[in-house]
């Protein structure tokens, strides 16, 4: 009899260590999803621009964005100041073309929308902004009208005129913004002039002093 129950207890022996290897690799998988950001605050953030993605690339026509990664920062706007604004436009020019990832907020992760913002602001102003456009758009200030913005004001938009905010970027001037898009290049310009961003136009609000 037990010569006969020896291999079924080996067998269920070697079940049980085949199960207890595998369930670390799970518990690698899940630590190693939290440690490289907040959950919560990548889902949030980045349900800014996977609405975004398609439209906003058919609008803007390719040149455009390939025109402006190739200049030197400031070599297309007033960026010689000292003021926070103008530091503020100059680091974001410098990260112009870093890729978009998914809750990135540094040079070396690739930027979305929001952690962008994040990232510029911190690095340049010392100001710590909300993680999420969501949070982002709730901050107190004043909220600006279309025809007052000044560079440095934060921009938001939601997909087609509908739905909460979904998107953010930061005014440069003439109409136009940088950001982190979800397609087309990662960190680049846009002009707030072509029909989508225009549908998709929310607000502006101001955290910066003049």
């Amino acid at each position: 009899m037990r010569e006969r129950l020896t291999p079924l207890i080996i067998l269920s022996f070697s079940v049980l260590l085949t199960a207890c290897t595998g369930n670390p690799s799970k518990n690698q998988a899940s630590l190693s999803y939290d440690v490289s950001g907040d959950q919560t605050a990548q889902s949030e953030s980045a349900d800014d621009d996977s609405q975004n993605q398609d439209l906003s690339s058919i609008d803007q026509p390719s040149s455009f964005t390939k025109k402006r990664t190739s200049a030197l920062p400031g070599s297309d706007y007033n960026l010689h100041g000292d003021d926070p604004a103008t530091q503020v436009l100059k680091k974001a020019l410098t990260l112009m073309g870093t890729p978009y990832h998914f809750g990135g907020n540094t040079p070396s992760s690739g930027f979305d929308c929001s952690g962008l913002i994040n990232y510029v602001f911190n690095e340049t102003a010392g100001i710590k902004l909300p993680r999420s456009t969501r949070e982002m758009i709730k901050l107190p200030g004043a909220t600006i009208a279309k025809n007052q913005l000044q560079p440095g004001d934060l921009l938001f938009f939601n997909h087609n005129g509908r739905g909460r905010v979904s998107h953010a970027g930061i005014y440069l001037g003439n109409n136009e913004f940088i950001h982190s898009n979800s397609s087309g290049g990662g960190v680049r310009i846009d002009s707030l002039k072509t029909s989508y961003w225009q549908r998709s136009y929310l607000k502006a609000k101001r955290v910066l002093e003049y």
